[in-house]
Parts: structure tokens; sequence; C-alpha cells
């Protein structure tokens, strides 16, 4: 007789949030080399990158609504906004 050793309810949230947190850090990752793509990349590679983003951000926010974690909620929208950020930061840090 073999037993097999199921995940506690607490081991799953804390994979899915693992997880989830994962993918955020891959989203901005992406939306930052998509940033940073040369102009005559520009097409449908920007579109890609966009689509990417955005199944990435609903992924991450359903995993928010499972784990019912409000700062991964709040992190689903950095993927999209990590264009945004990176532009925030350069121009803090070096002046317009």
């Amino acid at each position: 007789m073999t037993t097999t050793m199921t995940p506690t309810k607490a081991e799953q949230r804390l994979r899915k949030l693992v997880v989830g947190w994962g993918m955020v850090l891959i989203g901005m990752t992406i939306g930052y080399i998509g940033w940073t793509l040369p102009n005559a990349w520009t097409g449908g590679t920007l579109w890609a990158v966009a689509g990417t983003l955005a199944c990435i951000s609903a992924a991450v926010a359903y995993l928010a609504h499972v784990t019912r974690s409000i700062a991964l909620g709040l992190a689903a929208i950095l993927p999209l906004a990590s264009p945004v950020i990176v532009i925030a930061v350069g121009l803090s840090a070096y002046g317009p």
C-alpha cells in the first residue's frame, strides 16, 4: 500500500503565491525588454508584447483572487505598467 502526500491548503496557497509573484517578475522583465526594442522592430512585435503582458496580468489577477492576496492583486498591474515604471525611474535618475 502506498501513501501519497497531498499538500495542505496552506502549502497550495503558498505555491500559488510563489507562482504569481514569479509571473509578475517575468511580466516586468518582458515589459522592460519590449520597451527597449529597436524602433525598426515595431509593429507586430509590440502587439505581441502587449498581448503577452495582458495575459500574464490576467493570470496573476486570477491567482490573486484564488489566494485572496491583496498585494498580489495590486501587483497584477505591474507587468502592464512596467514601461511607465522604466520611464519614471529613468527620468528621476537622469533627469529630463
